[in-house]
């Protein structure tokens, strides 16, 4: 990975984006690399200055000096727009959908977010992750609460050069609320939601078809509150309020509260029009399928790199584990970053031959992890590549 770190860097300078640090010193540019890996591979700054012989302390200073939110932020913008602008990434997708799942990891320390699952048989919380159809995660947060809460913060926060429309969620992403305010906001919401079948339509005057139920829905509400409702996005759209924030506050409202309700009126009619178009389109099943399953993949993947301590987060404030789940997210993007531009190479060598399949290969995703190796020393050098595109010399087995 730390040879990753400094080829990806070379492409698009990302470490520039860690405010005070300067490329020049290579002391100073192994310090941080070395801090990037420790967070990201949840080693702790100890066990990686053993595996590095890189001094402990100078590992924490680069932690507390460039380490925090913002910076990583900034670098992980810079690395999604590099990947957005390869030739390769249209294989996969056009940058316009999206989807969004939270991933469990047990928690030690006692923080107001972790609870323990039954399900896991630990105590832990979540990494909420927002993934494009290029396979790019984009954006990454920990849980407070339940995923919907968090689902429009990836979408209006990310500030790359993604233009998402369609996003996909299971079915803890989804609530009546999140299509109604996913509409007024200008997404199309499309969750796989649980139990399809038991869910009650609605419509605006109640009628039965072929044993179908729907229900009336409460248009007074809608209208008394309209105002208010719109109000809510607005303030949503314009960065006034924190979506995730607004969405705390309105499911924690009592029953009366006409914000709350209004949006559930709209929701409901939004959500009956998606489970028909969901019962009678396959292309859209088979859609909604391909982004969680790309979702997942990604999962996957971040639990191999975040190998540390079990997976385990020991750190006691939200603050500092979402700067290390950022840190993974750096790692993830530069992997998938590497793996792209070598996949362009492949593609440009051997596309003239007859055994090639262009249909095939644009099945192959920047997954891969089989060429890297996350155990071991850490060697931070700068390794120099003489070839004329810059990439390192191919080894193409048919």
């Amino acid at each position: 990975m730390a040879e990753i770190l400094y080829e990806v860097n070379r492409w698009t300078d990302f470490l520039e984006d860690f405010k005070g640090f300067h490329q020049n010193k290579v002391e100073k540019q192994k310090v941080l690399v070395a801090a990037l890996l420790a967070d990201g591979h949840n080693l702790g700054f100890a066990k990686m200055s053993i595996a590095s012989s890189i001094n402990e302390s100078a590992l924490i200073r680069a932690s507390e000096f460039y380490l925090n939110y913002d910076n990583i932020s900034r670098a992980q913008k810079n690395l999604v727009n590099y990947h957005h602008s390869l030739e390769i990434v249209k294989n996969w997708g056009s940058g316009q959908s999206s989807s969004s799942d939270g991933m469990r990891v047990p928690i030690s320390s006692k923080t107001i977010y972790a609870d323990y699952n039954a399900h896991y048989g630990n105590r832990g919380g979540g990494i909420y992750r927002h993934v494009s159809d290029q396979y790019t995660p984009y954006y990454v947060q920990m849980l407070e609460g339940r995923d919907s809460n968090h689902v429009l913060d990836g979408l209006l926060y990310h500030e790359t050069s993604l233009e998402i429309y369609d996003h996909s969620t299971d079915t803890a992403g989804y609530t009546e609320q999140m299509f109604a305010l996913t509409y007024l906001l200008g997404f199309n919401f499309k969750p796989r939601i649980k139990n399809l079948q038991q869910q009650q339509l609605y419509a605006f005057e109640s009628f039965e078809m072929n044993d179908i139920k729907f229900k009336k829905i409460n248009k007074k509400i809608i209208l008394e509150n309209y105002s208010e409702v719109m109000r809510l996005v607005e303030s949503i759209r314009c960065g006034k309020v924190k979506a995730s924030l607004i969405l705390q506050k309105i499911n924690s409202y009592n029953r009366n509260n006409g914000v709350a309700k209004g949006l559930k009126e709209i929701g409901r009619i939004l959500k009956t029009k998606y489970i028909i178009d969901y019962y009678t389109d396959g292309e859209l099943r088979k859609e909604v399928q391909k982004m969680l399953n790309k979702g997942e993949s990604i999962n996957s993947v971040a639990r191999l790199i975040f190998f540390g301590k079990h997976g385990r987060l020991n750190e006691n404030t939200l603050e500092r584990q979402l700067e290390k789940v950022s840190c993974l997210n750096i790692l993830l993007s530069s992997l998938i970053i590497w793996n792209s531009r070598y996949l362009e190479k492949v593609y440009k060598e051997v596309k003239g031959e007859p055994w090639f399949d262009i249909e095939e290969f644009k099945r192959v995703s920047p997954l891969d992890t089989q060429h890297v190796n996350f155990l071991g020393r850490y060697i931070f050098e700068n390794i120099e590549i003489s070839t004329e595109d810059g990439l390192r010399q191919l080894e193409i087995k048919v």
